[in-house]
């Protein structure tokens, strides 16, 4: 079980927000766009995630400690012993969203990752991954990563715990959606029938496929 509870979650991200419009009116202030670059905008943003989170956390268990220097975790549980890393991060243009983590901060030690997704600060969803371990992501680094590895959504879902919004599994509502279809198929269509069939074979066949689920906020 979470020891983040959804209201955690939702007092975090009010926080967050609130913090994100004075910085908006900051940065406006100078001629600058806060908003222009998401990428930029999360950096600036990651420590006030940490801060608000550890907070929250805080009110439940005792010893909880915010650090976040370069090596260090994010947030240490004291009371539970354990350590919780941070991520902000943004879909891209694309609308698909890469969770990441720096490959010298996953091990076969078991970890547990916040990972907070937004859209423009509106559109929230917030994941808590207690225990990953390095087989719970991809093997090296991609060539424009940084030194970062890829959250493998589809082997790291069953520890997940959803606080705010959700993820929707495509290959099993596409399976759902092709036995509707074929329930309502004519006997007369045969070569409907049997394409249809063929897909739900793929679709049987594929790996889960995770996309995120959104709530506005």
């Amino acid at each position: 079980m979470s020891y983040i509870t959804r209201e955690d979650a939702v007092n975090a991200i009010s926080r967050m927000k609130s913090f994100y419009d004075e910085l908006n009116i900051l940065y406006a202030r100078h001629g600058i766009a806060l908003e222009s670059n998401s990428g930029r905008r999360n950096v600036v943003l990651s420590q006030a995630q940490e801060e608000f989170f550890a907070s929250e956390i805080s009110k439940h268990y005792s010893g909880v400690e915010v650090d976040g220097k370069t090596g260090k975790p994010d947030i240490v549980l004291g009371q539970l012993g354990i350590e919780l890393e941070c991520k902000l991060t943004s879909p891209n243009k694309d609308g698909a969203v890469t969770m990441q983590a720096d490959e010298l901060s996953v091990s076969d030690v078991p970890k547990d990752f916040l990972y907070v997704v937004t859209k423009g600060m509106k559109d929230f969803a917030v994941f808590h991954f207690i225990g990953l371990v390095r087989s719970d992501f991809s093997k090296t680094p991609g060539i424009r990563a940084k030194g970062k590895v890829r959250l493998l959504k589809n082997k790291a879902h069953k520890k997940c715990y959803c606080l705010i919004g959700g993820m929707s599994n495509k290959r099993d509502n596409m399976i759902e959606e092709i036995k509707k279809s074929i329930k309502n198929v004519s006997k007369k269509a045969v070569k409907k029938e049997k394409a249809l069939q063929e897909r739900l074979k793929f679709w049987n066949a594929s790996e889960n496929s995770y996309t995120i689920c959104y709530e506005h906020m």
